[in-house]
């Protein structure tokens, strides 16, 4: 393959002279391209900067070049409706691929996506014709969305835990607690140092739930789950609370939120729901306390 070079132009735009970069490519010689036999291309096949070969096109969430940005090409372009785009929280001139549609589609498989794009990537992958059925999650059991932090906090203090969930329908939360000898109970109790907010969203076919424990008691430490229920089933995960003495040290671990797991993100990049539920399903913190 025979690598593009930059050059530099200057034009002259009102009144005012602007550096363009652009892209000189050699004239295409197709016999020089390198074969995409045995390769896989989860994004589809796209031409490389130049128009003339074709290669695999980077994925949701890959670093990708940017037309008119100055440099050589490093990263290849975006697959099958994507596009390049710059993110402030990456170095330099950093771009990854977003997908044009960002809406939640319901594949012919019976299968949720995020968006157009991972069911595209789904179909590459699985090697099957899978069709865009309906806008919206797919009728189901709903799934976790986001899930709760440990808490680990002094005797009096105020915590909350949150716990976001979707599905068509749309599902309803609901909390209990399980103390150190496996009894569990249902949350709001007869307890007022216990409330659950419930709303709707952030995002549609969405529901986000709060549980606030005011002055916490020894009494509390333990599991708090998380129920997301619907007509078709449920899916639960849960957090842990620690409750120490005043004067305890909390240890290192403990003194920092941990961070959500990835695995649970609601956006996560080039990731279908199929993939994420069987990695949610393998997720230690789910399933029976």
């Amino acid at each position: 393959m025979v690598w593009p070079t930059v050059v530099l132009a200057v034009c002259l735009v009102g009144g005012s002279y602007v550096a363009v970069h652009a892209l000189q490519c050699p004239k295409c010689e197709e016999a020089q391209c390198a074969p995409l036999v045995g390769k896989q291309c989860l994004a589809g096949v796209v031409k490389d900067s130049c128009g003339c070969c074709d290669v695999c096109g980077n994925l949701e969430g890959d670093r990708c070049d940017r037309a008119g940005d100055n440099g050589p090409t490093q990263y290849g372009p975006c697959g099958e409706n994507l596009q390049c785009r710059h993110r402030v929280d990456l170095p330099e001139q950093d771009a990854v691929c977003i997908c044009k549609e960002q809406k939640m589609i319901c594949g012919s498989n019976g299968e949720t996506y995020e968006n157009l794009c991972q069911l595209l990537e789904d179909a590459h992958e699985s090697e099957q014709r899978i069709m865009v059925d309906r806008e919206g999650p797919c009728k189901g059991d709903p799934w976790i969305a986001s899930a709760p932090d440990d808490a680990h906090i002094y005797e009096g203090d105020n915590t909350s835990l949150a716990c976001e969930a979707m599905g068509n329908p749309v599902p309803t939360i609901m909390w209990t607690f399980v103390n150190k000898d496996h009894v569990e109970k249902s949350l709001p109790s007869d307890d007022e140092h216990f409330s659950v907010q419930l709303r709707g969203g952030p995002e549609k076919f969405e529901v986000t739930s709060w549980l606030l424990i005011q002055s916490a008691k020894r009494t509390d430490e333990g599991n708090y789950r998380c129920i997301a229920k619907n007509d078709l089933g449920q899916k639960d995960i849960h957090a842990a609370v620690k409750i120490y003495r005043k004067g305890q040290q909390i240890p290192a671990e403990g003194q920092i939120p941990p961070p959500k797991d990835s695995r649970l993100h609601p956006n996560l990049m080039g990731t279908t729901r199929a993939r994420r539920e069987r990695r949610w399903q393998s997720n230690a913190r789910h399933g029976e306390l």
